[in-house]
């Protein structure tokens, strides 16, 4: 008679793996601890990036001075349309804003058509959203003081202008410069920094 081996399997003491390495359990972290985790950051990121990136900016730059340049082209067509009642651009430098009104009557923008209100435009931290953070820092050709004014004349020319009229919208040390071509009253927008 042959003597028969028994096979016995090795048991593992609790709490330790087959490599004999302890369990990480009680010592790490759990997949729904380190989901929350990661979605908090995320929350974070999408706050926190865009208001300290500084390209963030440049999209905003734009915005405003498409808006700018289709607010020139408004009062340029609406002389063009009813030259008998001439439009003007009042820009106030120094509150960051800009509005649409008559010649004869200045200080009393005319109506807005998208909204019914006066047709004023508040730039920097007291204008809408699209517009917060965005300062006009300079107006040249023009003239001097804290308001001036761009009119046009029926034919859609600037009238008064010895060279082209520039307004520089800034923002976190970026800016654009909105140009009106003192001759044909072309407006364009170019990136300076």
């Amino acid at each position: 008679m042959t003597p028969s081996i028994i096979y016995q399997r090795p048991t593992i003491p609790e709490g330790a793996t087959v490599s004999g390495r302890r369990s990480p359990r009680g010592r790490g972290f759990t997949l729904t601890e380190l989901i929350i985790v990661v979605a908090v950051l995320a929350l974070i990121a999408y706050f926190v990036v865009p208001v300290a990136s500084p390209a963030a900016t440049v999209p905003q730059l734009q915005h405003a001075a498409q808006i700018l340049s289709a607010d020139i082209a408004y009062c340029q067509s609406a002389c063009i349309n009813n030259p008998n009642d001439p439009r003007e651009m009042v820009f106030n430098l120094s509150n960051d804003r800009y509005s649409i009104a008559p010649v004869a009557m200045p200080m009393t923008p005319v109506t807005n058509r998208a909204n019914g209100q006066p047709y004023v435009v508040q730039l920097g931290s007291r204008g809408n959203a699209a517009l917060a953070g965005i300062d006009l820092t300079a107006i040249s050709g023009l003239g001097g003081g804290s308001t001036q004014t761009l009119q046009f004349d029926q034919y859609g020319v600037p009238v008064g202008l010895a060279g082209n009229a520039a307004f520089t919208l800034a923002a976190d040390g970026r800016s654009v410069v909105v140009t009106v071509n003192a001759v044909t009253g072309e407006v364009t927008a170019s990136a300076t920094q």
